[in-house]
């Protein structure tokens, strides 16, 4: 019974003894036993079964492991299943040493409708091994949209609609949830590894590195762990600012920062200010300004309408102006800032039954905005596995407000609203008018003819 014995030679003898013989004579027979080391395999599972799932979806994996229980290398050359709906990995071959093992995440993706059933199959040099897989796959639901996109006019000021059509196009329940992506365009805390956050910058007197974080310096003391701080050391008289990303506010007239902060004065003069730049930091606003002294957390929440918002270079910064030495730390946390929710979406969810279509209102409101193009997205997270996410764009060109007044109406049709202009042509002195021309002034910049209609044949007295 070698299955106690490690690996090597193993050497015995066979002792036999005549006890009722004359002298007890006895005999020796040498014994050899060679020990060779082998893997042996251990598999978790002998099966799996899986949960109903969509055409083309996916479902969450489940773990079988492979353990070398013996006391050779386990040579394993082929992981692999006898059917397309269902996936392994790893699903190459590998060495696994005695002792040691290997997870196995296997899922089920039904390419079609039915039941299924495979076989995950290990094939080493002296060890194999096999788990049965069970899966049904079942009518999936689809997502359609009409239109795919927008691309729409809007006057300073209007407020206006326009309609999505969501189709069930599969064979379930489609459901969704619908969102519009105007909003934040900042949500900032300090908790990642990387200071300044992606995108943002320190700049000013000593490179601005008096901004830190409590986890680079002793402002944890003062100031929360998920903060940005500026900290008294090294001592530095100047300007330093922590700058946000730059943002694109073309078309906005106005934004929305909020943000908490703290300050624990230490003795002497600074100041510190939030400020706005709308040409990447050639020159600053400043929005508001604290005088020196202790602060306790509080919580900022800001509008921004200055001449910087607007531009496609636009930054916020807060900025430290004086002798770092005055004070212990200025704590900046939870940053955000957003725009006005233009675009919203109602309603914001829905479940379709096969074949069915719900119309949705993508309201529209230029309030707050100002003349440029803004770009947004309607965004569905949905159950349809083939697409979860659906994006649907929406491009916005806001123009001035100019209204028109077309002779003889005498009423102002505003952009994007389509009119007639009805007029007769009449014969002279009773004699038939067989043709004629006409002429329309207007600026071609801002009007379009969308129609020529015409009725009948040309009379006396008709209207056209």
């Amino acid at each position: 019974d070698a299955s106690e014995q490690v690996e090597g030679e193993y050497n015995a003898q066979i002792s036999i003894v005549g006890t009722q013989l004359q002298g007890e004579p006895s005999e020796s027979l040498p014994v050899s036993l060679t020990v060779e080391a082998a893997p042996i395999a251990f598999l978790s599972k002998e099966e799996l079964g899986f949960e109903n799932t969509f055409v083309n979806g996916e479902t969450a994996a489940q773990l079988v492991t492979l353990r070398n229980d013996g006391l050779a290398n386990l040579n394993l050359n082929e992981v692999s299943i006898d059917s397309d709906n269902f996936t392994v990995d790893p699903d190459t071959g590998q060495v696994i040493e005695p002792g040691d093992a290997q997870i196995y995440e296997v899922k089920f993706t039904p390419q079609e409708v039915g039941e299924f059933n495979a076989t995950l199959s290990f094939e080493g040099d002296e060890v194999s091994g096999e788990v049965s897989l069970t899966g049904e796959g079942i009518p999936a639901p689809e997502l359609a949209v009409d239109p795919a996109s927008f691309e729409k006019q809007a006057y300073v000021g209007q407020q206006t609609e326009y309609f999505l059509d969501v189709t069930n196009a599969g064979e379930d329940t489609l459901d969704y949830t619908a969102f519009s992506t105007t909003g934040d365009l900042i949500d900032q805390d300090f908790t990642g590894d990387e200071f300044p956050p992606e995108g943002w910058f320190r700049a000013g007197a000593n490179g601005g590195e008096n901004w830190t974080t409590p986890g680079n310096s002793a402002c944890s003391i003062w100031v929360p762990d998920n903060s940005a701080c500026f900290y008294w050391s090294p001592s530095t008289d100047g300007t330093q600012r922590l700058v946000t990303k730059q943002l694109d506010t073309g078309g906005l007239s106005k934004l929305n920062v909020s943000f908490t902060h703290l300050v624990d004065h230490f003795g002497g003069d600074y100041e510190l200010r939030l400020e706005t730049t709308g040409d990447g930091g050639e020159t600053w606003t400043t929005v508001k300004s604290w005088a020196p002294g202790d602060l306790p957390e509080t919580d900022e929440m800001i509008e921004l309408d200055n001449e910087d918002v607007g531009s496609d270079e636009f930054h916020v910064a807060w900025t430290f102006d004086g002798n770092s030495f005055n004070l212990n730390t200025w704590g900046v946390l939870d940053v955000q800032i957003g725009t006005p929710d233009w675009l919203a979406v109602g309603p914001n969810e829905g479940s379709l039954t096969a074949g069915e279509t719900l119309e949705h209102t993508l309201s529209v409101d230029a309030t707050d905005l100002e003349e440029g193009t803004l770009n947004a997205e309607v965004v569905a997270n949905t159950n349809d596995p083939l697409a979860p996410t659906a994006s649907i764009p929406f491009t916005l060109n806001v123009i001035e407000e100019v209204a028109v007044t077309p002779f003889p109406t005498q009423e102002e049709v505003f952009p994007n609203q389509d009119f007639a202009v009805d007029f007769n042509v009449e014969s002279l002195d009773d004699l038939e008018v067989f043709s004629y021309e006409m002429e329309m002034g207007f600026n071609a910049d801002r009007m379009q003819v969308q129609e020529v209609v015409t009725d009948g044949t040309l009379s006396e007295d008709l209207t056209l």
